[in-house]
């Protein structure tokens, strides 16, 4: 279980200031940061880029003394933070969620197909200090991050109707009753409304009521990784004592995450073991500034961008709870990949 000391959303880059500010209130609770974790919807492409490669270079300015590592699992990046966290038995973390350029990601939406139904990205980033439950003793009420699970789809006809199943089973084992809820990930696209269609027969069928809060993304704007942590914050956080937040990724993924106040929030038996990929990041970022530069000239690239992501490189099935993360080594070049990219309107 972890507790959140802190967690802000910006409509801006963050800066070193931002960061230093996180590590003062790690400080002022008598904790001290052993990992810093980041992640964006467009995985290592985001960090060839101006913006992405410049955040990693505040890091290391900002934070140097702290290990630094990225995972990367497309718009479910939360979720593999929260596992990699548990993974790693870090007792005091940064989690640092980046989604710009935004046209970036709209192209990532796109490729896709969702964008082309009208799903819009917006940028913006998250911080979130998080660390194991208990470890001050500070008698503040905050916000807890209990266990955080992937689920994925095999490809195929039976796919959804698999994925689906899956939820339908893990809902009927997350806290009910008064004070409970569950976020829907719900998006104005097909593939959602499909899922959600078939998730509701089963739930039925399990006779199993489930208190839905309407998701906040109905207006097709995607905040991408950012999603859960909204959500948590202006939605959870004060109205409930437990909540499931549930998310949509590319690939046929959903992930869930289990938030709330209360001991209500527990770590449930039989889920999927967590399993992470673990990359070069030098190697990574090399591939990564490669792509990068070929966009403007790539007359396809709807098609065939999203051959670029790890998480379309590898489709669901076997790949449930399944992640991949890559340590930034203090003796690796971070702005030699930069790649000084910018939007193409004619593409």
């Amino acid at each position: 279980m972890l507790e959140v000391y802190r967690s802000f959303i910006l409509d801006c880059e963050p800066t070193e200031s931002h960061l230093q500010s996180c590590l003062d209130v790690a400080r002022d609770h008598g904790a001290e940061p052993d990992l810093v974790i980041v992640a964006s919807s467009g995985e290592f492409l985001t960090f060839s880029t101006a913006a992405g490669n410049l955040l990693l270079l505040r890091i290391r300015n900002a934070l140097k003394d702290i290990p630094l590592t990225i995972v990367a699992l497309g718009c479910l990046g939360f979720h593999a933070c929260i596992l990699e966290i548990n993974r790693r038995e870090s007792k005091c973390a940064l989690i640092i969620l980046f989604e710009y350029p935004t046209e970036l990601n709209q192209l990532n939406l796109n490729s896709l197909g969702v964008g082309k139904e009208g799903l819009r990205a917006r940028g913006g980033a998250a911080l979130l200090l998080v660390g194991k439950q208990g470890l001050t003793t500070r008698p503040e009420k905050r916000m807890l991050i209990g266990q955080a699970v992937i689920f994925g789809s095999r490809p195929g006809l039976f796919g959804m109707l698999g994925l689906a199943e899956q939820l339908a089973n893990y809902l009927r084992r997350v806290p009910h009753g008064p004070g409970c809820a569950v976020m829907s990930f719900e998006l104005p696209i097909s593939f959602s409304r499909r899922l959600v269609a078939l998730l509701n027969r089963l739930l039925e069928a399990k006779l199993r009521p489930v208190n839905w809060l309407e998701s906040s993304e109905l207006d097709g704007i995607h905040r991408l990784t950012i999603k859960p942590v909204l959500e948590m914050q202006e939605h959870i956080h004060g109205k409930f004592a437990a909540a499931t937040i549930l998310s949509l990724g590319g690939g046929g993924r959903v992930g869930c995450v289990q938030v709330g106040c209360t001991e209500q929030i527990r770590s449930l038996p039989g889920m999927p073991r967590t399993r992470s990929i673990e990359l070069s990041f030098e190697k990574q970022m090399e591939s990564s500034a490669r792509a990068v530069k070929n966009i403007p000239g790539n007359r396809r690239v709807d098609s065939e961008f999203k051959n670029n992501f790890l998480y379309m490189k590898h489709t669901c099935g076997d790949y449930t709870n399944l992640y991949w993360q890559s340590v930034v080594k203090v003796s690796d070049s971070i702005d030699e990949f930069c790649v000084d990219w910018k939007f193409n309107n004619k593409l």
